[in-house]
């Protein structure tokens, strides 16, 4: 866990120090310590589909949600079809970034440049 916190603070340093924004940087309440699995990213709904080819996927940068939860067959069961927007616009928006303990320091310099390179400022 300290190793994924290690490379989660060196992903949101890189990412800030380029100007790339919709790094999140702090989830959970007071006094708790995210294990960050993955590192989140809200990113543009462009770059998102971009997320989809294979730059990003060879840098393990990856689209969170195929589509927004409520939209599931086991969320629609039974339900009215309310609008969702919040679901809606995280579906549009939310990547991952790897934050295991193998991500090395060029690692992170690609993982900016390719979002550098796709106008994700």
């Amino acid at each position: 866990a300290e190793q994924r916190r290690r490379v989660a603070g060196e992903l949101a340093q890189a990412l800030g120090e380029a100007g790339i924004a919709g790094a999140v940087t702090a989830l959970g309440g007071r006094g708790t310590r995210p294990g960050w699995l993955r590192f989140p990213l809200l990113s543009s709904p462009a770059i998102r589909l971009a997320a989809g080819t294979a730059p990003f996927r060879q840098l393990g940068v990856v689209p969170a949600y195929p589509m927004p939860l409520p939209d599931l067959p086991p969320f629609l069961a039974g339900r009215s079809m309310a609008r969702w927007p919040g679901a809606t616009q995280l579906a549009e928006r939310l990547l991952t970034l790897p934050a295991h303990r193998w991500v090395r320091p060029q690692d992170i310099a690609s993982i900016v440049r390719l979002f550098a390179q796709h106008g994700s400022r």
